[in-house]
Order: structure tokens, then C-alpha cells, then sequence
């Protein structure tokens, strides 16, 4: 009788503490909300930015990305929302409001003086941020690609940089449509590019495949700017990127495209840049890169040339009867070991034929020309061949005409 008691007891007392602990933070958050509605948080135009605001209106179309039902269209009752969920958090791990919106959370918590949240464990953030190493940041400009109307304007998308040496391991920051222009119809594609019949998404992915896409199989020169934000812009930015990830917008093909969409999170970084009201009517991937420039973002830039302009190099320092020997070698109408040991070419001449021959020999794969098996077998053939003449004269293509020194 008196164990049951007890337990009676410790169970109340439980209770009692439950409810005293959830009024707390019902006062708390309530606290919050008054004091930021004092101190009008939610007009407060980094807010508006945390939320893709244009004239109270957001233009991220995704509900999740929203925690009040008319959040779209409500920054003050998103901004009441999000406070009221942090301060009564549900979820302790990836899905609590803090690891699912970190850069609001940093933003509401600096403003309100927020002294404590409830402790919460992101695994996937974190994971994902150690991967990135956000260290500095760099717009990357595809030269337009006359194939593709879809691309005859160029793309930008930025390039989070990490402490690594090699850019090839930082990671690409993109935003794009969701169309597949290999099997969409081309009057049907137009359409929808232009009247928003399209989701636009913000991707996260490793450099080296973006370079793939746009230098190698798509040929185009690639232009990269590097601009002077600082550790803490760039880890707003990484936050707000984070924020996007799942999110989805109507993508529009002259305005709110992949260069528009990547002008919000260079305001995010430093919300002092006001880039997107230099555009009204259309959004140029060109002119974004102008409008960076004048900015005084920009501080240095590279160049890297395309497969194609890669190609064009060799066949202008191949001898005029040297020049069909790389693609004859690839389709295996003469031997590799013929060209070694033809006394009548010069050392270099043999160099270029190889280093040619495998360009091209990763174009036509990369063109689905030739199967895995023999270009995996050729490509070791003449790696292995070329590594054995030696160190020759290093590749100098020419560089081509700097976008930002373009007419407007």
C-alpha cells in the first residue's frame, strides 16, 4: 500500500513538472514574440531575405519551407511560428526547427538575445558542413552553349571553396529547372521555361561533376570569379543553402532563373548588396556577372577551357599530316606502338598525338561513342605510352575574351 502510494506520488510530481516546464516555455516563447513584435523583426528586410521575400510575398512555391500556413505570404506570422517552434521544440534530432533552418535560427537568436534554445542534435547538417569546409566562394560562369537554346544565354552557379588545395573537391552550389531537355518536346520545353511550367531546385554537388557537365560534355569554357566574402558570410550563406535544400520554386527562363536565384544568396552572405533590383525585366547570366563586378566583389579570375577548345589547341600544333592520327588511333585503324616507333615524327609530335588522342578519347566516352570496356583499355594503353616519353612542352590554350570585359 505504501509502494503504490509512492509511485502515485512520483508520478504527479512528474506531472506537475511536465506542466510547470511547458507553461515556462509557453511564457518564453510567448516573451519572444512580444519582444520582437515590439521591435518589428518580421519588416525587418534580412528577414524578408531569410525568406525570399518580394513585396511581402515569398517566391520559394514549396509548403515545407514555410512552418505558418500563410507563411508565404505572412513573414510575421512565419517569423511567430519559427520562434514559437524553437523555443517549443518536439524534435531533438535532424528534425528540430534549429537543424532545419540554421541560418533563421542564428539570425532570431542575435536580434532577440536569445540566451538558450532546447538542446537539439543535427547530425546531417553537421556531416554536411564538415564536408564542405566553407572557407571562401566563387561564381562560376558555363560560357554560352550553342547546342542548346536552353543555354544560349550561359549559366552561373556558385562554388563553395574549402581549406583543400584543389578546387576539384569543393562543391558546386546550382539552381535549375527540373526539365530533361534529351526527351522533353522543344515547342512544349519553350513553353513551360517561360511561363514557370517548371521547378527550379537548389542542388549541392561535388565541383568536379559540374566541370564534367559544362566543360567536358557540354564543351563550354568555364570563367570562375572569386569574391571577397568573408568566413562568416560564407557560413550565413552555407546555412541559408541548407535552409533550400529540399525546397522548390517555378522556375521562369528570363527572370527568376538559375543566375536570379543565386543573387539570394549573395544578399543572404551580405545583405548589404542589393544585386537583384539592378533587374527588372529580364535576368542575363552575363549581366549577373557584370552587376558582381560592379559590386566590387570580384578579386581574381581563371580560366578553364573546354574539352572542345582543349582539341582545337592540339590540332593547331599537330603537323597538318599528323592530325588524323588521334581519332585513327581511337577507332583502331593504326596502332599506338606504329607511332613510337615512326622515326619520320618529332619526340613532341608523338607527346601531342598521344595527349590528343586521349582527349578525344574521353569526348567520344563522355559522348556515349564508345563503351566503358575499350575506352577503359585504351585509355590505360595510351597513358602508359605517353608517360613513357617523358616531360614535353605543357599545354598553353589560349585564353579567351574575359566575360566581365563584354559589351552589355
Amino acid at each position: 500500500f505504501i509502494l503504490s502510494n509512492f509511485r502515485k506520488f512520483l508520478i504527479l510530481k512528474q506531472l506537475i513538472f511536465l506542466t510547470f516546464c511547458t507553461s515556462f516555455l509557453h511564457a518564453s516563447s510567448n516573451h519572444y514574440i512580444n519582444k520582437a513584435n515590439k521591435l518589428d523583426l518580421s519588416n525587418k528586410p534580412y528577414w524578408h531575405l531569410l525568406l525570399h521575400m518580394n513585396n511581402h510575398v515569398s517566391e520559394i512555391d514549396d509548403a515545407r519551407f514555410f512552418l505558418a500556413e500563410d507563411g508565404k505570404t505572412n513573414p510575421m506570422s512565419e517569423l511567430e511560428a519559427t520562434l514559437h517552434s524553437l523555443l517549443n521544440e518536439t524534435n531533438f534530432d535532424d528534425n528540430a526547427t534549429a537543424c532545419l533552418f540554421p541560418a533563421r535560427t542564428r539570425w532570431l537568436k542575435k536580434e532577440l538575445n536569445i540566451k538558450a534554445l532546447p538542446e537539439v542534435t543535427c547530425r546531417e547538417y553537421t556531416k554536411v558542413l564538415k564536408r564542405l569546409d566553407p572557407k571562401s566562394a566563387t561564381i562560376v560562369f558555363p560560357a554560352a552553349h550553342i547546342n542548346s537554346p536552353a543555354s544560349m544565354f550561359g549559366h552561373t552557379f556558385l562554388r563553395i571553396n574549402s581549406s583543400y588545395d584543389s578546387k576539384l573537391l569543393s562543391y558546386a552550389v546550382n539552381y535549375a529547372a527540373d526539365a530533361n531537355t534529351e526527351t522533353e518536346n522543344g515547342v512544349i520545353f519553350a513553353m513551360k521555361g517561360l511561363l514557370g511550367g517548371y521547378l527550379g531546385r537548389y542542388s549541392l554537388l561535388p565541383y568536379y561533376d559540374k566541370l564534367k557537365e559544362y566543360r567536358d560534355t557540354e564543351q563550354r569554357d568555364i570563367w570562375e570569379y572569386d569574391l571577397n566574402l568573408s568566413e562568416g558570410e560564407i557560413q550565413r550563406m552555407v546555412e541559408h543553402i541548407w535552409e533550400l535544400h529540399d525546397a522548390s520554386s517555378f522556375y521562369y527562363f528570363f527572370t527568376q532563373n538559375c543566375s536570379y536565384n543565386i543573387l539570394w544568396l549573395l544578399e543572404v552572405a551580405r545583405p548589404t548588396l542589393e544585386l537583384r533590383d539592378k533587374f527588372n525585366l529580364a535576368v542575363i547570366p552575363l549581366e549577373t556577372i557584370h552587376i558582381v563586378n560592379e559590386a566590387n566583389l570580384i578579386t581574381q579570375y581563371h580560366f578553364r577551357a573546354s574539352k572542345r577548345s582543349v582539341l582545337l589547341r592540339y590540332e593547331d600544333l599537330l603537323h597538318k599530316e599528323n592530325s588524323y592520327l588521334p581519332r585513327a588511333l581511337i577507332v583502331s585503324k593504326i596502332k599506338s606502338k606504329t607511332i613510337i616507333d615512326d622515326q619520320n615524327i618529332s619526340m613532341q609530335q608523338k607527346m601531342y598525338i598521344l595527349e590528343a588522342a586521349i582527349e578525344f578519347l574521353e569526348y567520344s566516352f563522355t559522348k556515349s561513342e564508345i563503351d566503358k570496356e575499350k575506352y577503359l583499355a585504351l585509355f590505360h594503353e595510351f597513358s602508359q605510352l605517353r608517360a613513357s616519353l617523358g616531360t614535353g612542352k605543357k599545354l598553353v590554350v589560349k585564353t579567351s575574351a574575359n566575360p566581365i570585359e563584354s559589351h552589355r
